[in-house]
């Protein structure tokens, strides 16, 4: 494996990394939030939240772009985070939906704070929900081919996706 492709494999594992985490960190307390809470709006928030799914990542990456003016690492970070957050806040959501809050519920009766009943019953519940939504997210940030051609031209801004189209369209 040359530099070439470890310069593109580390740029590509970098972004979907950073990607992933923003999703992950913002996803479960929206997830939460919409769950639990009622207020003005909640309902046109769960019925938009699926317009994600059949926006185009072009019409993301432009809209990022147009309105941010970011480029290169950062528009390639905000823009999938931009469209995968709903994958994670629906996986999220299910996974609170099956939730027992009766354990919840008995721990704070026996004197747990909030914070500590959240960390010690609902986490550990939810864990392995948050690791399959951090993999499928992690693995459509990874494979994400027009986003990066749109706001890069640069070797790191591109992925694996991207080199092994260009080496066909050459014949390499």
């Amino acid at each position: 494996m040359n530099a070439t492709w470890l310069l593109v494999l580390s740029g590509a594992l970098f972004q979907s990394v950073c990607s992933t985490l923003i999703c992950i960190a913002c996803g479960i307390p929206l997830a939460h939030l919409l769950y639990r809470y009622e207020f003005p709006g909640r309902r046109l928030i769960l019925a938009s939240a699926p317009l994600f799914f059949i926006m185009p990542s072009r019409v993301a990456a432009a809209c990022i772009q147009s309105l941010y003016g970011v480029s290169g690492f950062v528009g390639i970070i905000a823009t999938h985070s931009f469209l995968n957050m709903p994958f994670v806040f629906f996986i999220i959501t299910v996974a609170y939906r099956s939730l027992d809050y009766t354990l919840y519920f008995a721990a704070r009766d026996l004197g747990a704070s909030a914070w500590r009943g959240y960390k010690d019953v609902v986490i550990p519940y939810l864990m392995p929900t948050i690791v399959a939504a951090a993999a499928l997210v992690e693995i459509l940030c990874f494979s994400s081919h027009t986003i990066p051609r749109i706001f890069g031209c640069a070797l790191y801004h591109t992925t694996p996706d991207i080199m092994l189209a260009d080496a066909y369209q050459q014949h390499e």
